[in-house]
Protein backbone atom coordinates (compact mmCIF):
# COMPACT_ATOMS: atom_id res chain seq x y z
CA UNK A 1 0.00 0.00 0.00
CA UNK A 2 1.53 3.58 -0.83
CA UNK A 3 1.57 6.34 1.54
CA UNK A 4 -0.98 8.26 0.12
CA UNK A 5 -3.53 5.24 0.09
CA UNK A 6 -2.35 4.69 3.59
CA UNK A 7 -3.30 8.21 4.56
CA UNK A 8 -6.23 8.54 2.25
CA UNK A 9 -7.81 5.23 4.22
CA UNK A 10 -6.93 6.22 7.92
CA UNK A 11 -8.74 9.47 7.21
CA UNK A 12 -11.97 7.41 5.76
CA UNK A 13 -11.70 4.74 8.59
CA UNK A 14 -12.12 7.87 10.66
CA UNK A 15 -15.34 8.71 9.31
CA UNK A 16 -17.46 6.55 11.53
CA UNK A 17 -16.13 8.63 14.04
CA UNK A 18 -18.09 11.75 13.86
CA UNK A 19 -22.06 11.19 13.24
CA UNK A 20 -24.65 13.30 12.58
CA UNK A 21 -27.36 10.64 11.93
CA UNK A 22 -30.89 12.31 11.12
CA UNK A 23 -33.44 10.73 9.69
CA UNK A 24 -37.76 10.35 10.40
CA UNK A 25 -37.96 7.76 13.63
CA UNK A 26 -38.84 4.48 11.81
CA UNK A 27 -38.26 0.76 12.75
CA UNK A 28 -34.99 0.60 10.79
CA UNK A 29 -33.81 4.12 11.60
CA UNK A 30 -34.10 3.56 15.21
CA UNK A 31 -31.79 0.78 15.26
CA UNK A 32 -28.99 3.45 14.59
CA UNK A 33 -29.43 4.48 18.06
CA UNK A 34 -27.16 1.87 18.88
CA UNK A 35 -24.05 4.41 17.38
CA UNK A 36 -25.55 7.08 20.69
CA UNK A 37 -22.78 6.69 23.21
CA UNK A 38 -19.08 6.88 23.59
CA UNK A 39 -17.04 4.92 21.82
CA UNK A 40 -13.25 3.89 21.71
CA UNK A 41 -11.75 3.28 18.52
CA UNK A 42 -8.70 1.44 17.60
CA UNK A 43 -7.58 1.83 13.69
CA UNK A 44 -5.39 -0.42 11.70
CA UNK A 45 -3.93 -0.07 8.29
CA UNK A 46 -5.14 -3.23 6.45
CA UNK A 47 -7.10 -5.93 8.70
CA UNK A 48 -4.07 -6.95 11.05
CA UNK A 49 -5.25 -6.75 14.49
CA UNK A 50 -2.40 -8.52 16.12
CA UNK A 51 0.14 -5.59 16.39
CA UNK A 52 -0.50 -2.20 18.02
CA UNK A 53 -3.06 -0.20 16.45
CA UNK A 54 -1.67 2.96 14.62
CA UNK A 55 -4.49 5.11 15.60
CA UNK A 56 -6.60 5.51 18.73
CA UNK A 57 -9.08 8.11 19.30
CA UNK A 58 -12.02 8.99 20.75
CA UNK A 59 -16.06 8.99 19.21
CA UNK A 60 -19.19 10.57 20.92
CA UNK A 61 -22.29 10.58 19.55
CA UNK A 62 -25.18 12.03 21.08
CA UNK A 63 -29.33 12.40 19.79
CA UNK A 64 -30.04 16.33 18.77
CA UNK A 65 -33.61 16.28 17.97
CA UNK A 66 -36.80 14.74 19.83
CA UNK A 67 -39.10 14.69 16.15
CA UNK A 68 -36.65 12.87 14.01
CA UNK A 69 -33.77 10.68 14.40
CA UNK A 70 -30.71 12.96 14.58
CA UNK A 71 -27.44 11.92 16.36
CA UNK A 72 -24.47 14.54 16.62
CA UNK A 73 -20.81 13.67 17.41
CA UNK A 74 -17.30 13.80 16.85
CA UNK A 75 -14.05 12.19 16.81
CA UNK A 76 -11.13 13.37 18.68
CA UNK A 77 -7.40 11.85 17.96
CA UNK A 78 -4.96 13.30 20.76
CA UNK A 79 -8.06 15.64 21.64
CA UNK A 80 -8.38 17.16 18.95
CA UNK A 81 -11.49 16.85 16.45
CA UNK A 82 -10.71 15.11 13.29
CA UNK A 83 -14.39 14.81 11.25
CA UNK A 84 -17.55 16.03 11.46
CA UNK A 85 -20.61 14.14 9.12
CA UNK A 86 -24.15 14.04 8.38
CA UNK A 87 -26.25 11.41 7.85
CA UNK A 88 -29.80 11.63 6.79
CA UNK A 89 -32.60 9.27 5.22
CA UNK A 90 -32.97 10.11 1.38
CA UNK A 91 -36.34 11.96 0.69
CA UNK A 92 -36.87 9.96 -2.39
CA UNK A 93 -35.77 6.83 -0.86
CA UNK A 94 -37.04 6.12 1.98
CA UNK A 95 -34.65 2.99 2.58
CA UNK A 96 -31.56 5.10 1.67
CA UNK A 97 -29.24 7.01 4.01
CA UNK A 98 -26.95 9.31 2.96
CA UNK A 99 -23.78 10.34 4.38
CA UNK A 100 -21.36 13.59 3.93
CA UNK A 101 -18.24 13.79 5.95
CA UNK A 102 -15.68 16.69 6.02
CA UNK A 103 -11.87 15.44 7.43
CA UNK A 104 -9.66 17.61 9.14
CA UNK A 105 -7.26 16.58 6.11
CA UNK A 106 -10.11 18.53 3.70
CA UNK A 107 -11.24 15.49 2.53
CA UNK A 108 -14.99 15.05 1.33
CA UNK A 109 -16.99 12.23 2.07
CA UNK A 110 -19.98 11.17 0.08
CA UNK A 111 -21.94 7.72 0.98
CA UNK A 112 -24.90 6.21 0.96
CA UNK A 113 -26.72 2.68 2.73
CA UNK A 114 -29.70 0.44 2.39
CA UNK A 115 -29.28 0.26 6.29
CA UNK A 116 -28.87 -2.76 8.65
CA UNK A 117 -28.99 -6.12 6.76
CA UNK A 118 -28.81 -8.54 10.17
CA UNK A 119 -25.46 -7.39 11.85
CA UNK A 120 -24.29 -5.27 9.15
CA UNK A 121 -24.44 -2.09 7.52
CA UNK A 122 -22.64 -0.99 4.48
CA UNK A 123 -21.22 2.34 3.15
CA UNK A 124 -20.25 2.99 -0.31
CA UNK A 125 -19.24 6.25 -2.31
CA UNK A 126 -16.44 8.44 -2.74
CA UNK A 127 -14.13 10.53 -1.09
CA UNK A 128 -12.48 13.49 -2.97
CA UNK A 129 -9.45 14.86 -1.99
CA UNK A 130 -7.55 17.65 -4.24
CA UNK A 131 -8.38 16.74 -7.91
CA UNK A 132 -8.64 13.15 -6.80
CA UNK A 133 -11.55 10.97 -6.52
CA UNK A 134 -11.38 7.46 -4.61
CA UNK A 135 -14.40 5.54 -4.42
CA UNK A 136 -14.75 3.51 -0.96
CA UNK A 137 -16.71 0.92 1.33
CA UNK A 138 -17.45 1.00 4.78
CA UNK A 139 -18.81 -2.32 6.56
CA UNK A 140 -19.70 -2.50 10.02
CA UNK A 141 -20.18 -5.80 11.29
CA UNK A 142 -22.20 -5.18 14.92
CA UNK A 143 -20.48 -8.03 17.33
CA UNK A 144 -22.40 -6.78 20.45
CA UNK A 145 -24.47 -3.96 22.03
CA UNK A 146 -20.94 -2.22 22.84
CA UNK A 147 -19.05 -3.38 20.18
CA UNK A 148 -18.59 -3.13 16.41
CA UNK A 149 -15.74 -3.32 13.99
CA UNK A 150 -15.63 -1.25 10.66
CA UNK A 151 -13.67 -2.58 7.62
CA UNK A 152 -12.68 -0.28 5.13
CA UNK A 153 -11.89 -0.58 1.19
CA UNK A 154 -11.21 1.39 -1.68
CA UNK A 155 -11.57 -0.11 -5.02
CA UNK A 156 -8.57 -1.10 -7.11
CA UNK A 157 -8.83 -1.83 -10.53
CA UNK A 158 -12.28 -3.26 -9.76
CA UNK A 159 -11.66 -5.22 -6.92
CA UNK A 160 -12.53 -4.16 -3.37
CA UNK A 161 -8.97 -4.33 -0.95
CA UNK A 162 -8.88 -3.56 2.59
CA UNK A 163 -7.35 -0.77 3.46
CA UNK A 164 -8.09 -0.76 7.19
CA UNK A 165 -9.97 -2.10 10.38
CA UNK A 166 -10.85 -0.41 13.43
CA UNK A 167 -12.42 -2.15 16.67
CA UNK A 168 -14.90 0.34 18.05
CA UNK A 169 -16.05 -0.50 21.99
CA UNK A 170 -18.39 1.54 24.10
CA UNK A 171 -16.81 3.66 26.98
Amino acid sequence: MTVCCKYISISFALILSVCTICTTATAQNTALDFFVGNWALKVWSGNDTVQKPDITAQWKLEKGLDSVLCLLGNVKIKGSDYTREFITQSPNIKTQYIRTIITNDGSTIKLTSSGWQDKLLTWTGTQVQGEKTIQLKEEIHRLSNKCFIAAFFILNNGKWVQTQTELVEKI
